[in-house]
């Protein structure tokens, strides 16, 4: 009887051995013989039932770290696009101060790469809103909205620039606002093509006076005005 107990432990040793220098989670002890002395058999089941549980934990292990493996793929060609994008691109904290700027929102303003951090985004009090449109922007933001606006900002060595700025608010579980992402496009041409469109339409390009149109469009103006003040109007 001790014979075969120990040959039957042996076997259990060379299996366990086998299978730690494999590698191979998927092979198991031999299933106890009826004979077998009641410790062999309890210790057979109790490391296969080990077994089983190391290869579900190996497996859901293994699951994890292709889901982190994709998650860091997806993030890298997420942080690719944003820092290649062609509009302006920037992350405030919920003061309104950059933590992060891609490169075409520091060109915007003729800063070096990483200038940007801890400088004051437009959400900053400045000059660069006016008191409406700050009001209304921090509003929709605290509210978790979205906002959209035109506004005219100013590079660091005091050049001046219009850009349409949108933003969207980053909120904590409990509701607060945490971060601000901010997208800018410069519209600077844009509106000095609308100027020299207007500027056209309404005056004499050789003499710079308002021409026929404009005095068409302002002479009711004039009139309106002068009857509410009991004006005379003299037209030449």
């Amino acid at each position: 009887a001790m014979s075969r107990i120990s040959a039957r432990l042996a076997d259990l040793s060379a299996t366990m051995t086998d299978i730690s220098a494999s590698g191979s989670l998927c092979r198991r002890l031999p299933a106890p013989e009826d004979d077998d002395a009641r410790e062999i058999a309890v210790l057979a089941r109790s490391l296969n039932a080990l077994l089983d549980d190391i290869e579900g934990r190996s497996f859901n292990m293994e699951c994890e770290l292709e889901n982190s493996r994709l998650t860091e793929l997806h993030l890298g060609k997420l942080s690719l696009a944003v820092e290649n994008s062609a509009a302006g691109i920037f992350i405030a904290d919920q003061d309104g101060w950059i933590e992060y700027a891609n490169s075409c929102y520091l060109q915007m303003y003729g800063l070096g790469a990483g200038a940007g951090i801890g400088l004051p985004s437009p959400l900053v009090r400045s000059n660069q809103l006016s008191d409406a449109q700050f009001n209304a922007m921090w509003q929709a933001l605290r509210k978790g909205l979205h906002w959209q606006g035109e506004i005219r900002l100013r590079r660091p060595d005091g050049e001046h620039f219009w850009g349409i700025l949108a933003l969207s608010s980053i909120r904590h579980e409990d509701g607060s606002l945490a971060h601000i992402i901010g997208n800018l496009e410069d519209v600077s041409e844009h509106k000095r093509a609308e100027e020299t469109i207007n500027r056209l339409a309404f005056f004499d390009p050789l003499t710079t006076l308002p021409n026929r149109r404009s005095f068409a469009e302002q002479l009711p103006e004039i009139l309106a005005h002068a009857g509410r003040k009991d004006e005379i109007v003299a037209v030449f």
